[in-house]
């Protein structure tokens, strides 16, 4: 990051991620499916309250190309 600082005006997110914010008192109805390895999807599944109904919830990250980026 310091490298790509010094040679360019920083945007956007350079590197991208993903993640996920939970309540510290819901995370033991909470586990990880999985992720890809460069952290730009991430899938948990979520138990409600009542009976066996899970959620699934998946987030990802999709990077945008400018003209700009094309020509690096």
């Amino acid at each position: 990051m310091t490298n790509r600082l010094a040679s360019k005006i920083y945007r956007g997110r350079p590197f991208g991620a993903v993640g996920f914010l939970i309540w510290k008192e819901l995370s033991n109805r909470i586990s990880v499916i999985g992720n890809d390895e460069a952290c730009r999807c991430f899938a948990l599944s979520f138990k409600l309250n009542s009976g066996d109904t899970t959620i699934k919830l998946i987030n990802v990250y999709f990077p945008c190309l400018e003209k700009a980026d094309w020509d690096d």
